[in-house]
């Protein structure tokens, strides 16, 4: 298990034990909101979400972030739309359809709005939603957007980034994979296409290589 994965199940769990709940479950629904984790890794998250989920039925700081709260969070800054979007993970999104339509008109934090597309398409929320986004407009069906960890293109991008990097750069794909994953999720309502897989996933190695090695790996794996 990498260093970066143990940091954040031991925050996690300091959390927990400092009966900080909503912090340690907004940690734990980030890692969890990622489409691929290594199976030893999400056991223990799985695990600790069990846990945590008992506690915060007793916990009542938890029991008091009603939607009325979490739908303003909502209008706050970017890092109060991530909280909030993290929140609305664990709701069913077909209560508050009038919101969330409003919310992602308004030009709203990319990051923030994905995690929310990413659950209106999994749950097939058979609605039109228009997004703004840094200025442009996108009329999309809440049925008709694949989520992440089903759209082939992330799929087969991941597929080329182990086999690029997993056997000569495994601290580099534990890099890349992230940034793999950002641009997938901010993408949306789109979906990366397999054909344009390749180039992207170069194009994310050879941005991260430029900031860690100036950009030796990036030249080796592409010549």
């Amino acid at each position: 298990m990498n260093k970066a994965y143990l940091e954040a199940i031991n925050k996690i769990k300091s959390l927990i034990s400092e009966e900080k709940y909503i912090e340690a479950n907004y940690i734990l629904n980030e890692e969890l909101s990622q489409p691929y984790i290594p199976s030893d890794v999400e056991e223990v998250f799985v695990s600790l979400k069990k846990d945590l989920n008992y506690y915060l039925v007793e916990d009542k700081n938890y029991k008091s972030i009603d939607i009325d709260k979490i739908l303003k969070m909502l209008k706050g800054n970017e890092k109060s739309q991530l909280y909030a979007a993290n929140l609305l993970c664990d709701i069913d999104l077909k209560e508050i359809i009038d919101e969330i339509k409003e919310y992602l008109s308004k030009d709203p934090c990319p990051e923030a709005a994905s995690l929310i597309i990413d659950k209106i398409a999994k749950e097939g929320i058979d609605e039109e939603f228009i997004y703004k986004k840094n200025g442009l407009e996108y009329i999309f069906e809440g049925a008709l957007v694949q989520p992440v960890e089903e759209s082939e293109g992330f799929k087969k991008a991941l597929e080329l980034l182990n086999n690029y990097l997993s056997n000569d750069y495994p601290y580099m794909l534990e890099l890349t994979r992230p940034a793999l994953v950002h641009y997938a999720y901010t993408l949306l309502p789109l979906s990366l296409e397999e054909e344009e897989a390749n180039d992207i996933v170069l194009d994310i190695i050879k941005d991260v290589s430029e900031i860690i090695d100036d950009g030796k790996t990036y030249k080796e794996i592409s010549t």
